[in-house]
């Protein structure tokens, strides 16, 4: 598994740039889970939120990743976030990788490790 995790708010330019490097590991290492902790991430555009579908989903795709969770704070603007990384109708196109959102990194971890025995 692969975690990252932001304490801090980024530019774009950064969040791309971490990005990259994290398809980098996932490459070379190959786990098939991903946890991204993004509470303390800060503001996130909608054009990151598009960049990410756009750009890095479809490389993530290409990789050995079977489950990417994340995990948000829990307030209204994060959950409207996900809701629109989690609606299918909001993508052109579904991923062979599962996807889920959390509050808590046990549960995000949980969800993982059900991933695995699945």
């Amino acid at each position: 598994m692969v975690e990252v995790n932001w304490y801090c708010h980024v530019t774009t330019e950064q969040l791309q740039g971490i990005f990259y490097q994290v398809l980098d590991v996932l490459r070379e290492y190959k786990p098939s889970y991903f946890l991204a902790d993004t509470c303390h991430l800060g503001g996130f555009l909608l054009s990151d939120q598009l960049w990410l579908k756009i750009k890095i989903f479809p490389e993530l795709e290409k990789t050995n990743v079977q489950g990417f969770a994340r995990i948000t704070a829990p307030d209204i603007l994060a959950e409207a976030i996900n809701n629109t990384f989690e609606d299918p109708t909001q993508t052109d196109k579904q991923f062979k990788f599962n996807m889920q959102c959390f509050h808590h990194r046990n549960e995000a971890l949980e969800w993982l490790f059900q991933q695995a025995q699945a």
